[in-house]
């Protein structure tokens, strides 16, 4: 994900110092102004939502046992996990998007140099990417990715365990969920009340999210 917004940062940096030294950018610019690397961003996060999804599959086959199950993923998690990228992507690109137009509004309306206006790309990108410089052995990942994506690879990851009591080789295996929450002084209301939820027996039953940013909880 990392390696794509830097992609799409310095594409448009590449834009957006030519318009403004050719003294081009005005309000039209900016408001129909279209990020690059949408696709490759959504197919980057789709495939990591792929991957903890069968690490959830996985998991859950090695605390029962059981070596042989089906492991195609079902239609139906396909389609959530192809809209749960779709909806990350759109996140990122919206955010990203706005805080750019904000800082262009800003040169326009103040003068201010192109050097000036370059540097507010990078700070906005900066949360997502790094500085770029590295202070440690591997790179840290920037909090807003971290974040983010931490929070929805727990749920691919959930949803791949789940996914799993519906194979027809564990239907004597798996018969309830119950949600786990981690309970200390830094967990939220919602994920302690979630953690009082009765257990749901596995038939007919699809999982609900109860997870929300920088949540306290583990997995089902």
């Amino acid at each position: 994900i990392i390696d794509v917004l830097k992609k799409q940062r310095d594409a448009l940096k590449q834009f957006l110092e030519k318009k403004l030294d050719n003294k081009e950018v005005n309000s039209k610019l900016i408001n129909s102004l279209q990020l690059k690397y949408l696709r490759p961003l959504q197919q980057v996060i789709k495939e990591g939502l792929n991957e903890a999804y069968k690490v959830g599959q996985e998991e859950m086959s090695k605390e029962l046992g059981i070596k042989k199950y089906q492991k195609l993923t079902p239609v139906y998690a396909i389609e959530w996990l192809s809209t749960l990228a779709f909806n990350i992507k759109g996140v990122l690109d919206d955010t990203i998007k706005n805080k750019i137009k904000s800082a262009l509004l800003t040169a326009l309306e103040s003068g201010e140099s192109v050097k000036e206006t370059m540097r507010k790309i990078d700070l906005v990108y900066q949360p997502y990417v790094g500085t770029g410089m590295i202070s440690d052995i591997k790179q840290i990942t920037p909090y807003r990715i971290e974040t983010l994506v931490r929070t929805n690879m727990t749920k691919a990851f959930n949803h791949g365990r789940v996914a799993m009591s519906e194979d027809k080789n564990l239907k004597d295996y798996v018969v309830a969920f119950e949600f786990s929450a981690i309970i200390d002084s830094r967990t939220t209301d919602q994920c302690f009340i979630s953690s009082k939820i009765p257990i749901y027996t596995i038939h007919g039953w699809k999982p609900v999210s109860y997870t929300h940013l920088r949540a306290h909880e583990t997995s089902l």
